[in-house]
């Protein structure tokens, strides 16, 4: 999407510190590997052993063998189990390497491995769009470090929808501010989220596969939206009482009749018949309880992922304000809410368990496995019911603003902006598109003070026009989100962006470009007469008419803009435009990007100059290009 070269820059004081990272994690990655061999060893060696002295033991009867099976057993579990431990450790360690050598492809100007965010792309929203704040080379994949769907949401959002009043951004500030200083906690939350795959389909050796494929953020997506339908449903059985009483009265029942089987006091059949009538229970809610499975069963691996994400989260003291509400919010009568998730888990666990045939079939005949294990997620679901969202809610938010805390921590060079309050101040010191290396960027100053106050940007072509006003928005759409800017200094008072910079014309639609741009201003205005203060940035307005009209329309949108109070950059080749600035003195200002003709070569500095541009390029190119003579 974005119109600007990434170039490398391994000057970053960062790539010495994730360098040294990946060298520390595959150090213990190999020890880690090389136990886990090491147990597999063992395990092989129990294995063999316990056969040979089986078939050593064969004619010493059933009790020795018995015996050698329960002590071959006993070690041989444990180890299993200690494989499992091991295996989680060992994927943990590579997500660790992986996300370290992300950060240093971010270093060299690669971001291709972070999801871009293409499906938030939307040419109809306010701004987003014409700066390419999603897509490739786009400001959220340059910021994106989310593991979950929900965190990815949140910081489209947070770029979407900038905050509104000062003390909420300033509150968002020292929470991005106080992550950024938790680069261990950070890497393990991202990690945590990352080592979870979303289906049995999936690859678990595969790592980071998800930061660059929608398909994960989807699917975590979906799992949230199915939660959140269950616990909106009503309950099946918690409000039946006869129910509750069944539940204890016949699996009672089926042990007695098995005891009185065994005893020879009640024929097989008997019990047979018992355990069908029983099954056919059970089965008349089998279409329902199916519907209960499908949307929250076979999610125990991202119920598992969720619960570590909430122990990192609750095992962590925070100062910033809203970190810390969010922590407390996982707290409540019933305990934790990792201690809740664990249990939600061993429920889905059990109902997951009705996958096996022989055993849901035995299961429901005698003890209605099926109705035990829905009734007792109900209780859970009674419990929780509003907490859950808010638990999901915490993680998110600790997610994207992991995000941004990685972009400050990445670019130390790089300030959070002073939010003022009042009259409209946008003060910026040495602005830079943060998507420009900094070796090759020129940075430059900007100062607006007060609404009703437009600057006309003259320019050539490739003068740096265009890049200057996407500078200015990206970062004050980054300053309003409670991010570090591009600059070395910015004063800002929150206002609502509106731009017009990047218009296309749909076939679909049946609209022309200029009928295309003419609705993009018409929401500008609309906006404004409906009262909003708006910060207005338009390149090249009215493109797609004859230069005599494109100039007369052009001046009378900006002296609309100024009626309505609005503020903002204006850039245009229509240098006669310049003149406004003599019938407006206390609202217009002229500023401009100048070429320069050298050695019959073009030059350009991209500094920001006061004034009204007078040299022209195209001309010059086309000659140059061999299209003219």
């Amino acid at each position: 999407m974005a119109a600007f070269f990434i170039f490398k820059n391994m000057n970053n004081k960062n790539h010495d510190i994730y360098a040294l990272r990946m060298l520390d994690f595959q150090a213990k990655l190999d020890q880690m590997m090389k136990k886990n061999r090491m147990i597999s060893l063992v395990r092989l060696v129990i294995f063999v052993l316990a056969i040979t002295l089986l078939i050593g033991l064969k004619d010493f009867g059933l009790y020795f063998i018995f015996t050698t099976i329960t002590i071959a057993l006993i070690p041989f579990l444990f180890l299993v189990k200690l494989n499992v431990r091991y295996a989680l450790k060992i994927r943990h360690l590579k997500e660790l390497i992986q996300i370290n050598q992300n950060e240093l492809e971010a270093i060299k100007g690669n971001h291709s491995v972070f999801y871009s965010g293409k499906e938030f792309i939307n040419p109809d929203h306010a701004y987003s769009y014409d700066l390419d704040i999603f897509g490739q080379e786009s400001i959220y994949q340059l910021i994106n470090r989310t593991c979950t769907g929900g965190g990815a949401s949140y910081l489209a959002r947070a770029l979407n929808h900038t905050l509104g009043d000062r003390k909420t951004i300033i509150q968002r500030q020292h929470s991005i501010k106080e992550l950024s200083g938790l680069l261990d906690w950070r890497q393990n939350f991202q990690a945590t989220g990352s080592i979870v795959m979303e289906s049995e389909d999936e690859n678990p050796s595969s790592t980071s596969w998800f930061k660059s494929n929608s398909q994960y953020y989807s699917n975590d997506s979906k799992f949230h939206q199915e939660i959140i339908t269950w616990l909106k449903e009503p309950f099946l059985f918690l409000d039946k009482k006869i129910i509750s009483f069944l539940l204890y009265l016949l699996p009672a029942i089926s042990i007695v009749l098995f005891s009185l089987m065994l005893a020879g006091f009640v024929p097989i059949m008997g019990f047979i018949v018992f355990g069908l009538v029983q099954l056919l229970f059970t089965g008349s809610y089998l279409k329902r309880i199916n519907a209960i499975q499908s949307q929250i069963g076979r999610k125990v691996q991202l119920l598992n992922k969720y619960e570590s994400l909430l122990k990192i989260i609750e095992n962590k003291d925070y100062k910033a304000e809203i970190l810390t509400s969010k922590k407390q919010l996982l707290v409540s009568k019933h305990g934790k809410a990792s201690k809740a998730i664990e249990q939600l888990k061993s429920l889905v666990k059990a109902l997951d368990n009705r996958n096996n045939i022989l055993f849901i079939f035995f299961a429901n005949a005698y003890l209605s496995w099926d109705i035990q294990v829905v009734l007792r997620m109900e209780k859970w679901k009674k419990d929780h019911l509003t907490r859950l969202p808010e638990w999901l809610d915490v993680i998110y938010e600790f997610d994207f603003l992991s995000s941004f805390a990685t972009f400050s921590y990445n670019h130390p060079e790089y300030v959070f902006p002073e939010i003022t309050e009042g009259e409209f101040q946008l003060d910026i010191k040495q602005g830079g598109h943060p998507l420009i290396n900094s070796a090759l960027r020129i940075d430059n100053d900007l100062l607006i003070n007060g609404h009703k106050q437009l600057l006309v940007i003259t320019g050539a072509n490739m003068a740096g026009k265009s890049t200057f006003l996407r500078t200015i928005g990206v970062n004050m759409i980054l300053a309003m989100s409670g991010s570090v800017v591009c600059a070395k200094g910015l004063k800002i008072s929150p206002i609502q962006l509106n731009t017009s910079v990047r218009t296309s014309d749909s076939v679909q639609k049946s609209e022309s470009y200029f009928f295309a741009e003419l609705k993009r201003l018409k929401s500008i205005i609309d906006r404004m007469q409906n009262g909003e203060n708006l910060f207005v940035i338009i390149d090249e307005m009215l493109r797609g008419t004859n230069s005599k009209d494109k100039h007369h329309g052009s001046e009378a949108l900006i002296e609309q803009i100024i009626r309505l109070n609005g503020s903002g950059l204006i850039a245009t080749h229509d240098i006669a435009l310049g003149s406004l600035a003599e019938k407006y003195p206390d609202n217009i200002k002229n500023y401009r990007f100048e070429v320069e003709i050298r050695n019959n070569e073009l030059e350009f500095d991209y500094l920001l100059k006061t004034g009204v541009s007078q040299n022209l390029n195209a001309t010059f190119l086309m000659k140059k290009m061999g299209i003219t003579v």
